[in-house]
């Protein structure tokens, strides 16, 4: 593999390889063993190692990549107990509790009380993932002087300073490449996804194009926090909004 056309940007690297991170199920959860010989078995891939986030299968293409997570047999371990009920539950009890006056105009209990007719309403949604149309995804090529990355990123700065802090380089060798985005929504304005093809290309001695999975996109998103939110409001004989 010579090279390719990434995003609109081409990247001519000699001898890059593909990969994928396989994570923890759970967030916060942390690697306690794997089994990776049905991985390595796989045609196409080069190498199993484990990095920060999780467990990373390096190929000689992303779909033997895809193919030996696939076949990895990972045990996670974490302490995290909570469910979506749970969270739902909570922010539910939270509501019952006095809260923080943001704006107050007149007397909105006493306009409520005198009201003709009240309504509540209750709105949630859980934590969500961004599910951007593209896969996240970045190329990283870490030798002993220098790092180099491609990147659809909206923090350009911060991946700098993360390729730095991981590979002990001067911030100034590092060089990031911004490609076009494919959506974003903020999503990535976080570092993750970098982090995850620097480390790799360290452990691979190579330059490595890392893609995420889907499924490993919506269990591992940094998700946009989960939100309850009740309304309660009055209106008069007329039907005018009196009370909010």
């Amino acid at each position: 593999v010579t090279g390719r056309a990434i995003f609109g940007v081409d990247v001519r690297v000699p001898g890059m390889l593909f990969a994928t991170v396989v994570r923890p199920d759970v967030l916060g959860g942390s690697l306690s063993a794997v089994v990776d010989t049905a991985a390595r078995g796989v045609p196409g891939v080069r190498d199993v190692v484990t990095i920060s986030s999780g467990v990373a299968v390096v190929a000689d293409h992303t779909w033997a990549a895809f193919e030996g997570a696939a076949a990895l047999q990972c045990r996670w371990t974490s302490d995290f107990a909570m469910s979506s009920a749970d969270i739902s539950r909570h922010n539910a009890e939270l509501c019952e509790g006095e809260g923080v006056v943001a704006k107050e105009e007149g007397d909105a209990m006493v306009a409520l009380a005198a009201g003709a007719k009240r309504h509540t309403a209750v709105y949630e949604v859980p934590y969500l993932a961004h599910a951007t149309m593209e896969p996240m995804n970045c190329t990283a090529h870490v030798e002993a002087d220098r790092c180099e990355i491609w990147a659809p990123t909206q923090n350009p700065q911060g991946t700098q300073q993360a390729a730095a802090q991981i590979t002990g380089l001067p911030i100034e060798n590092v060089t990031v490449h911004v490609t076009y985005l494919g959506c974003g929504w903020g999503r990535r304005s976080l570092t993750d996804f970098v982090e995850d093809a620097v480390e790799t290309s360290m452990k691979a001695g190579a330059p490595v194009q890392v893609v995420w999975t889907r499924e490993e996109d919506m269990r591992n998103d940094q998700y946009r926090p989960s939100s309850l939110i009740r309304f309660e409001g009055a209106v008069d004989e007329k039907g005018q909004l009196s009370a909010l």
